[in-house]
């Protein structure tokens, strides 16, 4: 008892100390040495009586990127204003985003004498489809028993329920005709082929491809999971809100971690204006579940 009512009057003469004499010796001796007691020399107690630095907006810049016939940042990036250069989604990279570093689904480790970033491991053919689901090895988490989404190596069904990608002569970053079910991983993927051959995953042919199977069936007999970070269960046809940083800011589109910002907005979260930029409305009114999580930050001078 003694040491509680010891360590509660210790606090109470801290605090006193703490709100009546703030630049005293008795303040800097209570409260600066016992956060730097286990640091050495004086550098803590240096950082800690530091003057506070008084808070302003970011101030506005208005630096054009690099462009191609797509526009700056090839159309896909996003144009720092301040700094003048491209900030590019996967596969996207380069000065104006406009090379392409294939991720292609494969069947396992890469080949470290011929891998390359222009050359990357690959098995998958040119409609993105598995060369031969029955060679090994067997075990695989990139590899595809649908069609592949060889941008970002995501594996998606194939049928019905499958994806289609965009044409190939579309401009870059031109979203799938249908984004389809997803297939990640073996663990998803048929274990034989459909005329009984093994093949490399974990699943029963007509779980994934049979008639009320994942790839097929609007109500399949089997969920075999989402996934991917934006799409909903238990069938993977809703979308949902993805994580970004600061979800945009209420100034972009979320996609897959990556913010695409607005138009005259730039930034990992989409918060800065550029100069002469017009300011549009925030998405905080038609998605509640974001208004009541994210805070817009302050606009910049």
């Amino acid at each position: 008892m003694r040491i509680i009512k010891s360590s509660r009057l210790l606090l109470l003469i801290y605090a006193i100390v703490y709100f009546l004499l703030p630049s005293s010796n008795a303040y800097s001796g209570l409260f600066n040495s016992e956060r730097c007691s286990f640091s050495t020399g004086d550098w803590c107690e240096t950082f800690l009586k530091q003057k506070p630095v008084t808070w302003k907006p970011a101030p506005r810049d208005n630096k054009d990127c690099p462009s191609t016939k797509y526009g700056q940042c090839n159309g896909v990036g996003n144009c720092n204003a301040a700094s003048g250069l491209c900030e590019c989604p996967a596969p996207f990279y380069g000065t104006d985003c406009s090379v392409v570093r294939k991720r292609p689904c494969t069947r396992g480790p890469p080949n470290a004498a011929t891998w390359s970033p222009e050359n990357p491991e690959s098995f998958i053919g040119a409609d993105k489809r598995d060369l031969n689901w029955t060679v090994s090895p067997a075990g695989s988490y990139s590899r595809c028993a649908g069609i592949c989404d060889d941008n970002l190596a995501i594996c998606y069904c194939d049928g019905p329920q499958g994806r289609i990608n965009a044409p190939d002569d579309s401009p870059p970053g031109t979203p799938p005709l249908q984004r389809g079910r997803p297939l990640c991983t073996m663990h998803r993927a048929p274990s034989k082929t459909y005329d009984g051959a093994p093949a490399f995953g974990d699943q029963p042919y007509d779980a994934v491809y049979g008639r009320d199977g994942w790839c097929n069936s609007t109500t399949p007999s089997v969920q075999l999971g989402c996934e991917i970070d934006d799409l909903m269960p238990p069938f993977c046809d809703a979308a949902k809100e993805a994580y970004c940083p600061g979800q945009c800011s209420g100034h972009g589109e979320c996609d897959l971690g990556f913010c695409r910002c607005d138009p005259g907005y730039y930034g990992t979260d989409c918060s800065r204006l550029r100069k002469g930029g017009v300011t549009t409305s925030d998405r905080f009114a038609t998605r509640p579940w974001l208004a009541a999580a994210v805070a817009a930050p302050a606009g910049a001078a």
